[in-house]
């Protein structure tokens, strides 16, 4: 928990779309191909496919039989920028030795690391927990789910239990004198109730995570604000040691 000196360490574990991006990663691969009109596509094909990624996987085939290649994805993911604010929490994150960082996310791990690697923050994160993505012989980009689980809380996310990783991460937790949480939708909800009164929620103005906690009652204790306020800098790195 505390380093040679006594100093205690923290931990931040981060969503990606919509926290770290202003964007939703899966929605914005479908650019690579626009003349295939994915994106007003979406509602319809939801309607067809039971889980997201089975639509993704059809969304990324359907591009690379247009002609798209694995630089082409690349291109579009390099087009998404960090929203100001968290691009410079990372940044202090990445100088701080007492501060670890980690990535909880249903995007998927090539998404994640493009967008990361543009910007020269993929070396920010300890480990990035998310759906596996690689393309195949052929150049195609198939994305394949983290995990299986039966949590009730998660049932529209079956290839992912955010809460199920924070509780293996909170196991070994006696690393960190405390965790921050930062997301913004409602399948971080799970991961927010595994945490600690020690712990801090920070959540985005507006979005599904702070409006499901503020449902709660009585709430629990967390802080909801706006991502791309830059005082969402200054609060973040108030809970830094």
């Amino acid at each position: 928990m505390a380093d040679s000196e006594g100093a205690e360490k923290v931990l931040f574990v981060f969503d990606f779309d919509h926290t770290l991006i202003d964007d939703n990663c899966d929605t914005y691969a479908m650019n690579v191909a626009p003349q295939l009109n994915l994106i007003e596509k979406v509602h319809e094909m939801r309607k067809e496919f039971t889980l997201w990624i089975t639509m993704m996987n059809y969304v990324m085939k359907a591009q690379y039989e247009h002609g798209s290649k694995p630089e082409d994805v690349l291109r579009v993911m390099k087009e998404i920028d960090l929203i100001g604010p968290m691009k410079r929490t990372l940044e202090k994150i990445k100088e701080h030795p007492l501060v670890d960082a980690i990535i909880v996310s249903d995007a998927n791990s090539f998404f994640i690391r493009a967008i990361l690697e543009n910007h020269n923050l993929a070396d920010v994160f300890k480990t990035i927990h998310t759906n596996p993505a690689c393309f195949n012989e052929s150049g195609c980009l198939e994305i394949s789910h983290y995990h299986a689980h039966c949590c009730t809380r998660c049932r529209k996310t079956p290839n992912m239990c955010k809460g199920l990783i924070m509780h293996s991460i909170a196991e070994e937790r006696s690393t960190y004198s405390r965790i921050v949480y930062v997301g913004d939708g409602s399948n971080d909800y799970c991961a927010a109730m595994h945490l600690s009164p020690r712990d801090h929620v920070v959540a985005r103005t507006g979005y599904g995570l702070a409006k499901r906690i503020a449902a709660e009652k009585p709430p629990p204790s967390f802080n909801v604000i706006d991502f791309t306020d830059p005082q969402a800098a200054v609060l973040l790195q108030s809970l830094m040691p």
